[in-house]
Parts: structure tokens; sequence; C-alpha cells
């Protein structure tokens, strides 16, 4: 018995060492705290000012890109990831301390620019301190932690409707405070054991801090050939970049740059508010009880977790994007197809379809999952899609774009002008389906392959082949 628990201890640290010593584990704190944030800033029914709280927290995000971008080349990741990683704490703070509208909005901003530099920094550094073969692995942990902190503000969630209800004086935002605060220190304490990327010291014409990084990556005391391989590979994927002009660079990017702003933008939608709050009506009447609201995280947890483990790198990424989009784009048609049948735009009510409404339900949980399958797929490629020093420009703008998408939506569905829970499912699944018959024609596969066979790939405009 003694020898099977050392041997399982034993597996532990391999696997410990194997993808934490990749340097993305700040964060993936700062991720859990993120996922938090996104469902309470979409279901704020308990505050009056929900629209300024939500969009507090996704402006901040695209803040946090603005700053990750524009000083990722001049300043070192650790000093980022300790900021991200303090503002997650003070945010924290603020939001426990004091949770009424005004410090809620403040404390968005800073845990919402904590979360935009951790995923900026998370792309860059994990795309390039990751060999080819577990590349996928790692930077698709930032929607593990996301998916980490939406199951965590479930929990939470239900532990307040089940067991406090509405007269405590506890109070969710409170709750969301303490764990950002946790979570922040988390990422604060990892944030020793953070690297500089190989390639960083490439961009400065520092050969030897860059093999030594690599060494340290492959846990080599002395320089290998495998490491000399390496040096020069990410060297000519430094040096391809250095003597084009930047707009040369730029104009290359362009078409990876489209296609990954569609894909991340609708893949951000599926966190929009429709989605979680016809889930928890749906779920209440069809069950008649509201913990089946942890569901709904563990879904996308679940999906996040088998996209990482099995499918991204062995797989592949796009065999397991085609299989997300197909199935969220059917899902969500069947739900658009069910909502005719309830007290949305029919005429039985709830308690008279209790059969339909746990149906529904089900579909949801289903559909989360396969949300947190594909997310990560995508957030790999935009790792894989541009060159070193375009790069940081390029995710900010799809950051850009995704936080706006989720704006401008929440925002269409506050204004109460005419907004249908139907009409947004329908183009969801239109988009979806678009997505599939995109990713099909255009997207390549890149499992197992370098930063610059991956970079020429994503720029071709047709990719058909797996």
């Amino acid at each position: 018995m003694d020898e099977r628990i050392a041997k399982c201890v034993f597996d532990l640290s391999i696997f410990w060492k194997k993808y934490t010593n990749l340097k993305v584990l700040p964060g993936i704190f700062v991720f859990m705290s993120g996922g938090m944030k996104i469902m309470e800033t979409l279901i704020t029914s308990y505050v009056s000012d929900s629209f300024n709280v939500m969009s507090s927290w996704f402006f901040g995000c695209i803040i946090g890109g603005f700053l990750g971008a524009l000083g990722m080349e001049y300043f070192p990741k650790k000093l980022f990831y300790i900021l991200a990683s303090c503002l997650v704490i003070v945010g924290g703070i603020i939001c426990a301390s004091v949770p009424i509208v005004a410090p809620l909005i403040a404390a968005g901003y800073l845990d919402g620019i904590g979360f935009g530099i951790a995923t900026l920094l998370t792309i860059v550094v994990g795309g390039e301190n990751s060999n080819s073969n577990h590349r996928g692995k790692v930077v698709s942990l930032d929607q593990f932690g996301i998916a980490i902190g939406i199951l965590t503000f479930t929990i939470i969630d239900t532990i307040y409707v089940e067991f406090f209800g509405f007269d405590t004086e506890w109070s969710i935002p409170e709750t969301i405070g303490i764990m950002s605060t946790l979570f922040g220190l988390g990422g604060l304490i990892c944030c020793y054991y953070t690297i500089e990327t190989p390639v960083f010291h490439l961009m400065r014409c520092d050969e030897g801090s860059a093999l030594e990084t690599i060494q340290f990556l492959h846990k080599e005391s002395s320089p290998s050939p495998n490491s000399c391989i390496t040096l020069n590979s990410l060297r000519q994927y430094v040096h391809e970049d250095r003597v084009r002009s930047k707009t040369t660079g730029i104009l290359q990017g362009l078409t990876p740059l489209v296609k990954l702003i569609f894909l991340r933008s609708i893949m951000t939608l599926t966190f929009a508010n429709p989605i979680p709050a016809t889930y928890e009506y749906v779920a209440f009447y069809g069950f008649q009880v509201s913990w089946v609201s942890i569901f709904f995280g563990l879904a996308r947890l679940l999906g996040a977790l088998l996209s990482n483990i099995v499918l991204i790198d062995r797989i592949g990424r796009k065999v397991t994007l085609l299989g997300s989009c197909l199935a969220i784009g059917v899902l969500f048609a069947l739900i658009s197809s069910f909502i005719e049948c309830t007290t949305f735009h029919g005429d039985c009510t709830p308690f008279e379809r209790p059969d339909l409404m746990s149906l529904m339900a089900s579909l949801f949980i289903i559909l989360e999952f396969f949300c947190g399958v594909g997310q990560g797929v995508v957030t790999v490629y935009m790792s894989e899609a541009f060159a070193p020093f375009s790069k940081g420009l390029f995710v900010f703008i799809i950051m850009l774009a995704e936080n706006a998408f989720v704006i401008l939506t929440y925002g269409v569905i506050m204004s109460d002008k005419g907004f249908s829970d139907l009409a947004f499912f329908i183009t969801l699944s239109v988009l979806f389906f678009s997505a599939f018959v995109m990713v099909f024609m255009t997207m390549p596969e890149t499992r197992g392959v370098g930063l610059r066979a991956t970079r020429e790939r994503l720029r071709k405009k047709i990719n058909i082949g797996f």
C-alpha cells in the first residue's frame, strides 16, 4: 500500500513539474476570480445599477489587455503577473468590504484589468514557453481557470439561496470578494515561479539567456541537442519577423485576425445573460430545486478539462473545434424550438410542462459542456497565429472585439427594446453553424507543429485538410 501511495505521489509530482513549470500558474488563479466575476456581472438582479457593474468588468478587461500589449515587449512578464494578482486582491477587498454599487463598479474595473493582463500574458507565455506537443494543454488552462470560477459562483449562489435566502445580512458580492482575494493571493504566490520566455530574450538578441531559459524548461543542467534545436527554431521564428517590415507583418496577420475575432466573439457570447438566466428559470420549474444550477458550472468545467487533457493535443484542434461548433449550433436550435412551447412564447405554463422544462435544462447543461470544450481551442489558435513582434497587438484587438460584443449585447438586453430570447438563441445557432463551415474551410490543424509552421498555416485563407 505504501509503495502504491508513493508511486501515486511521484506521478503527481511528474505531472506538476511537466506542466506547471511552463509558468502560467499566476494567470490561472486570476482566471478563477474572472470566472466568478463573469457570472456575477451577468446575473446581477440584486444590484440596482447592474449594467454599469457588468460593463465595468468588461471595460477593465479591455484596459488590461491594452496595458499588457503595450508593455509586454519592454518589461518582464513577472511584473505584469504581480500587477494582475494585486489588482484582483484589491478588487476583492473592496467588493467584500463595501458591497454597494459604486465600490462594486470600482472593484469590477480592478478585477477586469487584472484579468485582461493575465489573459494576454498567458496566451503569449503559454505559447512560447511550451513545446509543440503540450502547447494546447498549457494555453487552454485559462479556460480551465474560468470554468472553476464559474462553478465556484454557482456553488456560492446555491448556498445563498438554499440556506440563507434574501433576509440575511450575508451577501453574494461579499463572498465573491473574499474568494477573489484568496485567488489573487494564490496568483501572487505563484508569481515566484514565473520566468521570462526565450522569445523575449531572442527579441533582444540575448541568445545566452534564451538558451538558459530553454534548459530550465527542459530540466537540463547543460545544453543538449534538443535544447539547441529548440533555440534554432525560435531564433528563426524571431528572425523572420525582424527582417520584414512592421507593415508587412501586420498585413500578414489580418487573415487569422478576422477568423479569430469571429470565433472568439461568438464563443464569448455563450457567457451572455440570456443563457444562464434562462437555464435557472427552466431548471427551477423542471427540477423544482435550485441546487441544479451547480451542474451548469460543472458541465463547463468538465468540458474544459476534457478538452485540455485529451482533445486539443491528442485528437487535434480542428476536429475538437468542429465538433463543439456543430454541437453548440444544434443545441441552440433545439432550445429555440422548445422555447415556443413554454411560457415565453406559447400557451402553456411551466407548471403544465415540467418534463419540457427539465429537458430544456438538460440541453443547457450539455450546451455548457461543449462550450467548455470549444473555448480553449480558440485560445490556443490565438497563441499560434501571430508573429512575435505583433502578437500582443493582435491578441489585444481580439480581446477588444469580444468584450465589446458582450457589452453591446448586454446593453441591448437591458434596453428592453424588443429583445427576444428566442431571437438571440436562433442567432447564436446560425452563427455557430456558420463557424462550423468556416472552421472546416479555413482553419488548419496545428497540433505537434512549431510556432513558425502554425503561423504560416493560419495565414492561409483556405485550409480544408486535417
